[in-house]
Formats: structure tokens, C-alpha cells, sequence
């Protein structure tokens, strides 16, 4: 799905409108950091991958191995 908005309206805004369905998996840039809205995914059981901003503060639950000969530096449940 692709929508196209105005400049001055922030993605995260239209991200939150999605309806996201249970054991749906989303990726976004780190331009949609917003925990309240990650609370949300959470509990909907919708899994999200991001790219943290590098001032982020939190706790590393588990790590899982990773291949980085596919480029992957880390894979983390935080």
C-alpha cells in the first residue's frame, strides 16, 4: 500500500491511522519513533522493526544470532 500526503503532514501520523492486523510485521525508518504508538503495536501483537535514533535508551531482552556476511549487525528484542 503507498499513500501519497502533503509534505507538511508527518508519516507517523498516517502510520497510526493503519489498521494493523494481529501477526502483522512492519518495517519503517526511524522517522516513525513514537513509543506510545509502539505500546500499541505491542499490544496488538503486531511485530515492528525499526532503526533506532542513536540517543534511544533501552534494554536489550534477548539477542539472537545473526549471519553478518548478510550485512546484519544486530538482531535484538528490546
Amino acid at each position: 500500500m503507498v499513500r501519497v500526503t502533503e509534505a507538511k503532514i508527518h508519516d507517523v501520523q498516517k502510520a497510526r491511522m493503519l489498521h494493523l492486523e494481529k501477526g502483522a510485521i512492519v518495517v519503517f525508518d526511524k522517522a516513525y519513533i513514537d513509543y506510545d504508538w509502539f505500546a500499541q503495536l505491542q499490544e496488538n501483537e503486531v511485530t515492528f522493526v525499526t532503526k533506532l535514533k542513536s540517543n534511544t535508551k533501552y534494554t536489550v531482552l534477548r539477542r539472537n544470532s545473526v549471519d553478518a556476511t548478510q550485512g546484519i549487525t544486530s538482531d535484538q528484542t528490546i
